[in-house]
């Protein structure tokens, strides 16, 4: 199978495709934990992986070295998006939920 068929390559400096979910709480001590889950990742794909799942499916996953981390973590390449895409992809959730 051809690498250019890929969303990504290596090298490419992808984030954390923005969710359109809300991360609420009544305790106060829970804040840092909320806004530690609710800032945005950016990394630099390091390597495309194929894995099969339970029904025999060519999954693709990118290896993923996230800022500020010093090992590469494996993720779904639909859970991520190009940077430079980030902001739009952003807005466009907050406007689905009416932010």
């Amino acid at each position: 199978m051809a690498r250019s068929k890929y969303r990504f390559k290596t090298g490419d400096r992808v984030a954390e495709r923005p969710r359109g979910a809300a991360l609420l709480t009544v305790r106060p001590e829970m804040a840092h934990v909320i806004e530690a889950n609710s800032k945005p990742r950016f990394g630099t794909v390091e390597d495309i992986v194929i894995q099969k799942n339970s029904v025999g499916q060519n999954c693709k996953y990118c290896l993923v070295l996230w800022d500020y981390q010093q090992t590469p973590s494996l993720h779904a390449h639909c859970r991520l998006c190009l940077e430079e895409d980030w902001e739009a992809l952003t807005q466009s959730v907050r406007d689905g939920i009416g932010c």
